[in-house]
C-alpha cells in the first residue's frame, strides 16, 4: 500500500478540497487494497464517486490476447451493453476509442453522444454524461474504466482528474490481484 501512496503523493492533490480529497483517496486506497476480485474493485470506484458526480453505472473492460476488449466487471450494466462484448478496438464506441487512442473521452450530453457515436443512439437507456478512461501499466494498455452518470451535465476538470486517479489506482490494484494469483497468494481476478 505504501508503494501506491508514493505513486500518488498527497502533494499532487491541491485546492480548497485537498484535505477532503486526501481523506477520500486514503479510504479508497484501503478498500482497493482489500479487494479480492475485479468486481469488488469496481464497486469501490462506484461507491466513492466524486461528490455530486457519482456514477449510476460503471464497467471495466480489459484487453485480451485476441485483440478485443472483454468485460471484466460491471455495476448495473444493461444486458444490451453486456452483449456487445467482446468488443473490437475501434472508433465507433467511446470505450474502445479511449483504449485505441489512449486518451480519456468525456461525454456531457445525449446530444454529444448521439452526434459523436451514432451507433449508441439505439441504446436509449444508456446514461448521458460519461467518462471512458483508459489505463495502462508498464507492459502497455490494459483496459478502460467507464463511469456513466444518469443525466446530462458538464464534467469539471476536478471531477475528470478524480476519475483519472481512480482509473490509475484501479489498474495498479488489478495488477496486484493478477500478481497475487500468479504467485498463488490469492483468488484470481474475475
Amino acid at each position: 500500500m505504501d508503494e501506491l501512496r508514493q505513486t500518488y503523493p498527497r502533494a499532487a492533490l491541491t485546492g480548497r478540497r485537498a484535505s477532503v480529497d486526501i481523506e477520500r483517496a486514503d479510504q479508497i486506497l484501503e478498500r482497493l487494497m482489500a479487494a479480492e476480485t475485479a468486481q469488488e474493485l469496481l464497486e469501490t470506484v462506484v461507491e466513492h464517486g466524486y461528490d455530486g458526480l457519482r456514477p449510476t453505472q460503471a464497467a471495466v473492460a480489459t484487453m485480451h490476447p485476441d485483440g478485443r476488449l472483454h468485460l471484466l466487471a460491471g455495476v448495473d450494466v444493461p444486458e444490451a451493453i453486456r452483449a456487445s462484448f467482446p468488443m473490437e478496438v475501434d472508433e465507433t464506441r467511446p470505450l474502445a476509442q479511449a483504449l485505441a487512442d489512449r486518451m480519456a473521452i468525456w461525454i456531457e450530453s445525449a446530444t454529444d453522444r448521439d452526434r459523436w457515436y451514432p451507433r449508441l443512439t439505439t441504446y436509449s437507456d444508456l446514461p448521458c454524461a460519461a467518462g471512458f478512461l483508459p489505463f495502462e501499466l508498464a507492459r502497455g494498455p490494459v483496459g478502460v474504466l467507464a463511469v456513466l452518470f444518469g443525466y446530462d451535465r458538464p464534467i469539471t476538470e476536478a471531477e475528470r482528474s478524480y476519475y483519472r486517479l481512480l482509473a490509475n489506482l484501479y489498474a495498479l490494484t488489478l495488477d496486484r490481484l493478477a500478481l497475487r494469483t500468479a504467485t498463488g497468494q490469492g483468488r484470481e481476478p474475475r
